[in-house]
């Protein structure tokens, strides 16, 4: 027990955040059809953003989670206005657009923050050690577990009950019929865009007091939730959430009882199985 529960609580956080990140580039792809590679740095800039307001404002934590997630938002929309709706019918083009945005993105955040770019962390916003059957356990893990949880069903409620999420689940199924059920098609890929983005800069705000802040951890994100998403089906719900949850405990798991670099290797080599068996991933349709 002494072992395992520290090995699950971790692979816990890692499934919950991957899910998180997952969710919002599965929505942006099933919506939009852009399979955003810049996710990755959306959910550095809430790592940032994390970094500024807690580390060097000492905001209150919650607060700087929602100021993350609207600030990634904004930025989402604007990329999606000025970048991705130009580039609708052209699909190489948006793909191509996503990549040079990491570049873009990636060196902005290291002008602006300088020096600081390179391991700048965040302090522990709780700093309490909770003891259970003999094992201490970070209550900082266990609230990101809760936090990404929460988000996560919050924006499951949001696509079954809410308007514009049902809307969002149309237009995914079929864009020319939703608008001619009425469905403004402009609208919604901007909301789909502000929303995936939301949750990639809350997700990097929730974990930056676990990890350090560098201009490159989006990079080093953005491939394995690619393929996590591609394990579980690309534009595939349910499939982003297998996929976090397997990827994320393979992580833990693989890291704690075998080699650091084996685990990758099982990752790769499950997805590999998995698309000989079921090309279009767990979950994912033609």
């Amino acid at each position: 027990m002494s072992v395992i529960l520290p090995v699950l609580v971790n692979g816990a956080v890692l499934s919950s955040t991957y899910v998180l990140m997952a969710l919002g580039l599965t929505l942006v792809f099933g919506v939009m059809g852009i399979v955003n590679f810049a996710h990755g740095s959306i959910y550095m800039v809430g790592m940032f953003i994390s970094v500024y307001f807690l580390g060097q404002l000492g905001l209150n934590y919650f607060v700087v989670i929602v100021i993350a997630a609207l600030m990634t938002a904004v930025i989402g929309m604007l990329i999606e206005r000025f970048l991705f709706t130009p580039l609708r019918q052209n699909f190489n083009g948006a793909l191509l657009v996503t990549l040079g945005l990491i570049g873009v993105i990636d060196q902005s955040v290291a002008l602006i923050f300088g020096a600081k770019a390179s391991g700048a962390g965040v302090p522990s916003p709780f700093g309490r050690v909770l003891h259970f059957a003999g094992v201490s356990l970070s209550l900082d893990r266990l609230v990101v577990v809760a936090i990404c949880v929460v988000l996560a069903a919050g924006l499951l409620v949001f696509i079954k009950r809410a308007k514009h999420g049902q809307a969002m689940m149309a237009a995914a199924e079929n864009a020319e019929g939703a608008s001619l059920q009425g469905v403004n098609i402009a609208n919604i890929r901007l909301l789909c865009m502000a929303i995936g983005c939301a949750l990639a800069g809350a997700a990097g705000a929730v974990t930056a007091p676990l990890s350090y802040a560098t201009p490159e951890v989006g990079d080093m994100v953005i491939m394995k939730i690619f393929i996590l998403v591609v394990f579980g089906g690309l534009g595939s719900i349910p499939g982003a959430i297998v996929g976090g949850l397997i990827v994320g405990f393979a992580d833990s798991i693989a890291g704690t009882y075998l080699n650091a670099d084996v685990a990758p290797v099982i990752v790769y080599g499950a997805l590999f199985v998995i698309l000989m068996i079921r090309p279009t991933g767990i979950w994912g349709h033609e």
